[in-house]
């Protein structure tokens, strides 16, 4: 992550202040969290991935209370 902030972020922009500095990363945050594979998880969004987790953490809580 840090690698990606540094070559994505911070080497390819220009801050005028602190609040233009806030209002792009967060805009590249939400972007690289919600939009962009990685490569890490199966190329999935982080918002993709989590889903995902949740789904499977659900469909093993129904198994384990079936089998008790």
């Amino acid at each position: 992550f840090n690698g990606k902030l540094r070559d994505e972020f911070l080497n390819s922009n220009i801050f005028s202040n602190m609040q233009d500095l806030r209002e792009k990363l967060e805009s590249w945050s939400t972007d690289y969290n919600t939009q962009r594979p990685h490569s890490a998880i199966g190329n999935l969004s982080s918002r993709e991935f989590i889903k995902q987790q949740k789904r499977d953490l659900q469909k093993d809580k129904n198994l384990n209370l079936r089998l008790a």
